[in-house]
């Protein structure tokens, strides 16, 4: 690869909250260890600013710093490090100890080129620092991360890592959308909700003995955490809205009459999963499953509150022969049918035997949910 794509770090520090938090141990939750064997995820944001100056760039990163340790203090979860669980199942432990915040350039290349660039998926993941992952470095470990890269002749990438166990997507991005209302000088629009108890303290159910079919578990106690992604190529595809709507049609062709209207999500999972079971080679009769994740925030029974903040995501998984995926007038409605299916399944009767079961299965299930089996793929 180009050298000229080389990302040089000038500075590490520690961003911590601008007054101090709460000090507690959270405990972390069944739908937190669920997701325990996820690695660390990387979001990363481009801005094509004009920073002329050093002086102008400075002063810019030092509004980011200063906003972002104002988000903190109501964040403050996310200033703290994990218990290293040897005794117990790990927690948080908010103690403010800071976000790592990282300086880089790329010197010789402007933010065009780097967009234009066929390594640009592949070098993304250079523009996010990622933290261990190892529950042994747990208390020297943050659970988020920022860097801040600039490019030649202006441009900027904000990258920002974190890690699944403590927070989920969503939670992610009403971090994200918090903090760029503080850098703009607003007050936070929806203040987060740390009161984990409402996914432990849960009233006993007894829904069911065993646990609801579709959820994915972990499938042995002693595989190794977490699983990682370093050898899986990453590809950008665009789809458009003219054959997102061709797909949709052809789903409900295919359904004779059950199928009256579908998600692009979903639609686009069905195409998706086909795709890969054919490039895999699957034979008709070989058993493949297909794993998206379903926000339960809205499912429960009461709702989650607004602001919930933590993982509130279970997977869930369709499973199917080959051959009906691969039927060329019945596979794409056979593949939202059945996804529907299993997306339906996560009502709030079956979260909450979900929990009940994790509960259940005392330290041998808090290594996590593995999906790294063959012939499985997940979204």
């Amino acid at each position: 690869m180009d050298s000229d794509f080389s990302i040089h770090i000038h500075s590490i520090s520690t961003v911590v909250p601008a007054s101090l938090t709460r000090r507690c141990i959270l405990p972390l939750t069944s739908l937190d260890f669920l997701n325990r064997n996820v690695a660390c995820m990387q979001r990363i944001l481009f801005y094509s600013l004009d920073l002329d100056s050093l002086d102008n760039y400075d002063s810019f990163v030092d509004k980011l710093k200063g906003s972002l340790a104002e988000t903190l203090v109501r964040f403050y979860p996310l200033a703290g490090r994990f218990t290293d669980g040897e005794s117990e199942k790990p927690r948080i432990n908010c103690n403010d100890a800071g976000v790592p915040f990282i300086e880089a350039a790329m010197l010789r290349k402007s933010l065009g080129d780097f967009l234009a660039s066929p390594h640009c998926m592949d070098l993304c993941s250079e523009l996010a620092h990622v933290e261990s992952s190892e529950l042994a470095d747990a208390p020297h470990i943050a659970p988020v991360s920022v860097q801040v890269t600039r490019f030649k002749s202006g441009g900027l990438a904000v990258g920002v890592s974190y890690n699944h166990f403590l927070i989920d997507g969503y939670s992610f991005w009403h971090f994200m959308k918090s903090w760029s209302e503080v850098a703009c000088g607003q007050s936070i629009s929806l203040p987060p909700v740390h009161s984990r108890e409402i996914l432990i303290s849960q009233p006993p159910v007894t829904y069911m003995s065993s646990l609801p079919r579709y959820f994915a578990i972990p499938a042995t106690a002693s595989m190794e955490a977490p699983v990682g992604f370093s050898n899986i190529q990453q590809r950008m595809y665009s789809f458009s809205a003219q054959f997102i709507r061709r797909l949709k049609l052809q789903a409900m062709a295919g359904s004779n009459g059950d199928i009256q209207q579908v998600s692009s999500f979903r639609v686009l999972c069905a195409h998706i999963w086909r795709c890969l079971v054919r490039a895999r080679g699957l034979e008709e009769s070989e058993e493949t499953r297909f794993f998206v994740g379903v926000d339960v925030r809205k499912r429960l029974v009461p709702c989650l509150p607004d602001g919930y903040f933590g993982n509130a995501v279970c997977a869930v998984y369709a499973e199917s022969r080959a051959g009906e995926l691969l039927s060329p007038e019945k596979g794409t409605a056979h593949g939202v049918r059945i996804l529907s299916q299993a997306i339906a399944g996560a009502t709030d009767g079956n979260i909450k035997s979900l929990l009940e079961w994790c509960d259940k299965q005392g330290n041998a299930y808090f290594r996590g949910a593995d999906y790294a089996l063959d012939n499985n793929f997940v979204v």
